[in-house]
């Protein structure tokens, strides 16, 4: 991103790897990813790369990650998970 006058980039932070955990940004996002286990586990880590793009946004939650609406995102698969439907926000 280009960054304004006065507009300071985000700050970094660090995300501890999980099994099963699966993290979606932007394709411009700087990252990184260490080369250390998962938990100490010893098991390596593997880490997948790949652009998705959106084309059918038939869907509260479909509509709601493209708008970048990342607490309505989190309040619908939250219901999900808890066996309830929920529109957006």
């Amino acid at each position: 991103h280009n960054q304004g006058e006065g507009v300071s980039p985000p700050l970094p932070f660090e995300v501890q790897p999980m099994a099963g955990l699966v993290l979606l940004f932007p394709l411009d996002l700087e990252h990184e990813v260490a080369t250390t286990a998962v938990g100490g586990s010893g098991e390596p880590r593997v880490s997948l790369a790949f652009n998705l793009r959106a084309r059918w946004l038939d869907t509260p939650l479909l509509c709601a990650a493209y708008d970048g609406r990342t607490s309505s995102v989190g309040n619908m698969l939250l219901a999900s998970s808890n066996g309830r439907s929920q529109e957006s926000d």
